[in-house]
């Protein structure tokens, strides 16, 4: 049975940062932190809108 991995708030944060605030590939933090790119595309995506602006987008 697949069971779902739970990150804090504070780890996709920063997960996403590396992405988009210092410009690594998604592919690369991905792989480095052992999560799929899907899963961290998603984090960028929505850490990418400013938090005032993210209503009911988060989990």
């Amino acid at each position: 049975m697949n069971q779902r991995r739970k990150f804090t708030e504070d780890f996709k944060q920063e997960a996403a940062a590396q992405a988009i605030e210092r410009g690594y590939p998604i592919k690369e933090v991905a792989n480095h932190l052992g999560i799929s790119d899907k899963t961290l595309y998603n984090w960028v995506n929505r850490f990418r809108v400013p938090s005032n602006e993210r209503g009911t987008q988060d989990d």
